[in-house]
């Protein structure tokens, strides 16, 4: 018979075993939160070619891993405001 704290256990040993702890993962809300965004911002960002692929996914959604949305962030934030330039037509 398992206890109720079995599944945690196991989470916690599964995630020792891959040398990720809990700190270092992140949800929707949880990269909303860090960015400082609206979790609708935060869905277009994962929705993105150029983000970072989670690495697994739980009952509450996909999660990533706290460094890679953290560098993705450096690199890529701000995005650019307003609309595309116009391009030129020749002729």
């Amino acid at each position: 018979m398992s206890t109720p704290t079995e599944p945690v256990v196991r989470r916690a040993t599964l995630l020792a075993s891959l040398g990720v702890s809990p700190e270092d993962l992140l949800g929707l809300v949880d990269i909303s939160r860090l960015l400082r965004v609206t979790i609708r911002t935060t869905q277009k960002y994962v929705d993105r070619d150029d983000f970072p692929e989670p690495i697994g996914r739980i009952a509450a959604g996909r999660v990533w891993l706290r460094a890679d949305v953290e560098t993705w962030a450096k690199r890529t934030l701000p995005l650019p405001t307003g609309r595309p330039p116009r391009e030129e037509k020749d002729g």
